[in-house]
């Protein structure tokens, strides 16, 4: 299998994976990995980047993006990276405007030239993501605490409480047996499983689940709203301890809330499938 600049560079600087897992997704052995890593003068992570390699992280952000609207395409790539949107926006503007021949226009955030850029952007924002502690009070001692699946995986998996059973076209409460200190600045979000998706049409009725930071009292254990949208005779039988559901925590800015008297300006862009199917 040829060794991808692009995918690696995504992988390893952008993405941050652990070195076996780059490799696994790469479909070549560590050794392998290490030997394309000399050959192309790619550096550690822990080391400072050569310009060959700002290139290449650089372009593999780009290449997620669709070229449309640049806002989107910095939160597109923003959440990929699950780095701040203004680094982004700062790191991909050029070869942005190179690639759609397009002038990069940001309604939120300054684009500064590349003359007066820090030469460690790309340093800052391609470091292994920083983790979060999360503070997680356990009811029943007996069910493990969440964790990853993976050492990829992004969300945690979240365990029933009690044994429910859940009917086709039925909804029932199952509680995850957590209370949850939520980080001042972050969000939590519960998201449906695929294998219950794929295997009992059993989802989350309000998908993504939003959990408030303040949603943290002695009482407040967290619980999933959970669907059966089965026609077939599926019923779902939930035991004490089984994977219901996952947990994700992201950072959102406090919005300041500002009236303005006329609406804004500019075309109407219309919603609800006014950009079609094709």
């Amino acid at each position: 299998m040829a060794f991808s600049k692009i995918e690696f560079c995504e992988l390893y600087y952008v993405k941050a994976l652990p070195f076996k897992d780059v490799a696994a997704n790469l479909g070549i052995s560590e050794q392998n990995l290490s030997y394309h890593m000399k050959k192309n003068d790619f550096q550690s992570r822990d080391r400072s980047l050569t310009e060959k390699d700002r290139f290449n992280i650089i372009q593999s952000m780009v290449d997620l993006c669709m070229g449309e609207d640049f806002d989107a395409d910095v939160r597109k790539v923003s959440i990929s990276t699950q780095r701040r949107g203004a680094d982004i926006c700062n790191l991909i503007w050029p070869i942005w405007e190179q690639k759609f021949n397009k002038n990069a226009h940001s309604d939120m955030y300054p684009i500064i030239s590349a003359e007066t850029q820090s030469e460690s952007l790309v340093e800052t924002v391609v470091g292994p993501v920083a983790s979060v502690p999360v503070s997680i009070y356990r009811l029943d001692r007996e069910i493990e605490m969440p964790a990853y699946a993976t050492a990829g995986s992004v969300a945690v998996d979240l365990r029933a409480r009690l044994p429910v059973t859940i009917r086709p076209r039925d909804m029932a409460v199952v509680p995850c047996n957590i209370i949850v200190k939520i980080p001042d600045g972050y969000g939590l979000f519960l998201l449906p499983r695929s294998g219950l998706a794929a295997n009992y049409a059993v989802t989350l009725a309000n998908a993504p689940g939003l959990v408030d930071a303040d949603y943290c009292g002695p009482e407040d254990e967290i619980k999933a709203l959970v669907i059966n949208h089965s026609s077939s005779p599926k019923t779902l039988e939930v035991k004490k301890g089984d994977r219901i559901c996952q947990m994700l925590i992201l950072p959102f800015p406090r919005m300041q809330i500002l009236e303005i008297l006329e609406p804004p300006a500019g075309k109407n862009r219309g919603g609800l499938g006014s950009t079609g199917v094709e």
